[in-house]
């Protein structure tokens, strides 16, 4: 939005779409590059202080999407996407998003950066929640995503991701580097065990 000097997508309460951004507005255009990011066209800022002026009238959001009609439907940051060992490249915000939607998942991570299976950690949303509850919850998110973007297995997060343990942001965001060296031995051998 600050880049855009405006908001750029809205839903209305004469026109909306559950889980879309909205419709572009008119005094912007908006298309998807080849590899989904979304660019804007139109007000924009002049660039980045210390950095050249921006050239290309078309400004790389940095988000990923598509479009459902003529409704936005973002899928997550470009930086944060990751490629499996067998090339597909998956969004792992989308995920995530799907996961802690279930009863039983109050945080999830979603990793799979070079590997033949995405790796989710999750974090109950109750001390009681039993394995097979988040099996089960998992289960039920696999069902409606494709193949690549599944949590082919997962572990149980050993604390909350927090600002005071360093493996999320004070406004709750991941900081995926911190989850991958707290949670790589764990995640290496959870994939090895399974590979035998």
């Amino acid at each position: 939005m600050s880049e855009c000097a405006s908001v750029v997508c809205l839903n209305t309460p004469l026109q909306r779409k559950i889980g879309s951004v909205g419709t572009p507005l008119p005094h912007v255009q908006v298309r998807l590059a080849a590899d989904g990011e979304v660019l804007v066209k139109g007000a924009q800022m002049l660039g980045y202080l210390g950095e050249p002026a921006l050239s290309d009238e078309w400004l790389g959001s940095g988000d990923l999407g598509h479009f459902d009609g003529a409704f936005l439907v973002l899928h997550g940051r470009k930086k944060h996407q990751f490629i499996t060992a067998f090339g597909r490249n998956v969004n792992p915000e989308w995920v995530e998003a799907e996961l802690v939607q279930q009863l039983p998942i109050a945080q999830a991570w979603l990793h799979g950066e070079a590997l033949p299976a995405n790796v989710a950690v999750l974090l109950p949303r109750f001390a009681s929640t039993s394995d097979a509850e988040l099996a089960a919850a998992v289960a039920e998110v696999n069902r409606g995503l494709p193949d690549y973007a599944r949590a082919h297995q997962w572990l149980r997060a050993e604390q909350p991701f927090s600002d005071s343990n360093g493996l999320a942001t004070s406004n709750g965001r991941l900081r995926r580097p911190a989850l991958l060296s707290h949670y790589q031995a764990a995640i290496d051998h959870l994939l090895a065990s399974e590979a035998l």
